[in-house]
């Protein structure tokens, strides 16, 4: 009589991926991560759990904050812009700082990995009419929005958002 083989007498072998893949967080070190969802969901919750279990830092970032304008966190429109639109000068490695005002006087703030157009929409949504600059993520979304009538004070706001948006 021949030996039978143990086909289904031993547990198979793990895929390469399942034995590779970390067990406890503190096998790998975590950088960065982003949680998206409605509110309500748990992301805060899961972030800090992530921290304290691997002894790291957390700090909580939130695309919206009681004194944000409405349009942040939000897709931006894809806005009518002379000779081109929003979404064609969106890039993967940049953000966006689109200039509303009169004067174009935002452009001093550009710098790599900010892109700074100056334009006047040829046709508004209604919801962005009082915007006089707006800051763009790659992805088209809108991290500040800024309607402040007085130059300076709008250009205070900006460098706060960009002191936020574009720390290392």
């Amino acid at each position: 009589m021949e030996p039978t083989l143990p086909l289904f007498d031993e547990e198979p072998a793990r895929p390469l991926a399942d034995r590779l893949r970390p067990t406890r967080l503190a096998q790998r070190r975590l950088n960065s991560a982003i949680l998206w969802g409605p509110p309500g969901v748990g992301k805060t919750t899961i972030a800090r759990l992530l921290a304290d279990g691997g002894n790291l830092a957390f700090e909580p970032v939130s695309a919206t904050t009681p004194d944000a304008h409405p349009l942040t966190g939000t897709r931006a429109p894809d806005l009518a812009l002379a000779g081109t639109s929003l979404f064609a000068l969106l890039r993967a490695d940049r953000c966006l700082l689109l200039d509303l005002t009169e004067n174009g006087g935002l452009v001093k703030y550009a710098r790599p990995g900010l892109h700074v157009h100056v334009a006047d929409p040829l046709r508004s949504p209604a919801h962005f009419t009082e915007v006089r600059a707006v800051l763009i993520r790659p992805d088209g979304h809108i991290a500040w929005a800024g309607t402040d009538r007085d130059d300076a004070a709008l250009a205070e706001e900006l460098t706060a958002a960009l002191a936020f948006t574009h720390r290392l």
